[in-house]
């Protein structure tokens, strides 16, 4: 009897430590998955970025946030421009900060809001722009990158090709910044060179090769640029004596002219030495 209880025993030992590694190894894993409130936002994170072109000589207003001081608790910019790197910052509790000390400084508006201004845009302002505020409840950083936006001056001309007998019309826009684009009547024939200038502009060529077969007369390129509103329409000339034959016609004209007053002046001198000895 007791061998039996002992038995017994035994077997209930056996299901009841079975049951528990069955129980074991049927529970998932064990993980831990980070809470979205502990994550921090890496030191090259922006929440925005902004492309700014920008006229030069003309005044601007940049602002990092909508947020006005009575909730903000600094507010700081690093700028890297073309020339140098400088910083400035504002704070409720810090002595403000410019070593830029050329014009750029933070002002604030009438409704209490930070920004930085630019009284006057050149070249050397170009660059990037960062700037980081921060409130009460958190912080807000934006990457701007300004670049400066120049007119472009446009000129035309008609050439003509001896070796290909045709008509050639230039169009060009120098000194614009970016790139001008160029385009004419007709897509056809028609070549484009674009030059970095020293200045940091571009020129721009668009060349037109025009038949000789073809009625020439005044013609027509178009030039649009971010500095404008409305694209602009450029009327080149035509300006006769450019044709084929022209200069070697012109040549003939004045040899004769002069052959002819070469004879005039010689019959005027005869007729001088005949009056002259009748006399």
């Amino acid at each position: 009897m007791y061998v039996n209880k002992a038995v017994s025993t035994t077997f209930v030992l056996l299901w009841i430590t079975q049951t528990q590694e069955t129980r074991l190894d049927s529970s998932p894993a064990f993980s831990v998955t980070p809470s979205s409130s502990a994550s921090t936002k890496p030191l090259d994170y922006f929440d925005e970025e902004k492309f700014i072109s920008i006229k030069l000589g003309e005044e601007i207003n940049l602002s990092c946030t909508n947020r006005t001081w009575s909730t903000m608790l600094f507010d700081t910019w690093e700028l890297k421009n073309t020339d140098k790197t400088c910083r400035i910052a504002h704070s409720n509790s810090d002595p403000a900060v410019n070593t830029c000390n050329d014009g750029r400084t933070i002002t604030n508006t009438t409704e209490g809001r930070s920004q930085l201004y630019i009284p006057s845009f050149k070249y050397t302002y170009e660059g990037i722009y960062t700037c980081e505020t921060a409130f009460q409840r958190g912080s807000h950083k934006i990457l701007f990158k300004l670049s400066a936006i120049v007119q472009p001056e446009i000129s035309g001309r008609i050439e003509y090709s001896t070796t290909d007998n045709h008509y050639v019309a230039v169009c060009e826009a120098s000194n614009g910044k970016p790139n001008a684009s160029i385009s004419w009547s007709s897509d056809e024939n028609v070549t484009e060179k674009v030059t970095y200038n020293r200045n940091r502009t571009f020129t721009v060529e668009s060349r037109r090769i025009i038949p000789y077969s073809t009625s020439m007369g005044n013609v027509t390129c178009i030039v649009s640029h971010p500095y404008w509103n409305e694209s602009q329409t450029y009327t080149i000339p035509y300006i006769r004596g450019t044709e084929p034959g022209s200069s070697k016609e012109s040549q003939w004209i004045v040899l004769f002219a002069l052959i002819g007053f070469f004879l005039i002046y010689i019959v005027c001198i005869i007729v001088f030495l005949l009056k002259f000895k009748s006399s």
